[in-house]
């Protein structure tokens, strides 16, 4: 218990809410939002349409954001999701008051810059969102399956074991790269 109390009176004098509350809230009351609740870790608001948290992740310290239309629950997105949207690709981790106060600023200002339609519960954005959110969890999952395939394919090109190369290429074929078909023929046409 002790332990838990120290860390939660060291994540106290980080000012995570209090800079949340300075560069933020600003942005999101233009928008019709109100504090809903705070905490060491976790800033809540809403809107008539919107719910959202920013949370400061207990173990990574990794800053997010969360956005949830309240009447579809189900369509939500992520402050990562709405950069990656438009090609901007940002890492927003916060163990110091100094990175906590730069962070969130820019988090703010990114937040005006592309926030609008995630900020009014714009139901096309949240549909394209999550489709795209959709779409990178597949192409991120079929990288994780097909990468020790490729590996262990290249592994038998290198061993000349074609029966091997043709046995895994096949079972990621409509994935293969130039490469990978010209060595799935070139395997098909010297299997003995």
């Amino acid at each position: 218990m002790e332990i838990q109390d120290q860390s939660k009176n060291n994540r106290e004098c980080l000012g995570f809410s209090e800079a949340v509350m300075r560069y933020i809230e600003p942005v999101l009351t233009q928008f019709g939002f109100r504090l809903v609740d705070t905490s060491c870790y976790v800033v809540s608001y809403q809107s008539s349409a919107v719910s959202l948290e920013v949370v400061h992740d207990l173990l990574s310290y990794d800053i997010g954001m969360e956005f949830r239309r309240l009447y579809a629950p189900s369509e939500h997105c992520t402050l990562g999701g709405i950069l990656a949207s438009v090609g901007e690709v940002c890492s927003f981790q916060a163990s110091t008051p100094q990175r906590i106060d730069a962070v969130i600023s820019r988090i703010a200002d990114l937040l005006r810059k592309y926030g609008a339609g995630a900020l009014n519960g714009d139901i096309d954005t949240y549909q394209r969102l999550v489709a795209e959110a959709k779409a990178r969890s597949e192409a991120y999952t079929k990288k994780v399956v097909q990468e020790p395939i490729r590996t262990a394919a290249i592994d038998a090109w290198q061993k000349h074991d074609y029966a091997k190369v043709k046995e895994l290429y096949e079972s990621i074929g409509a994935d293969l790269t130039a490469v990978e078909k010209k060595r799935l023929e070139y395997a098909k046409s010297h299997i003995r």
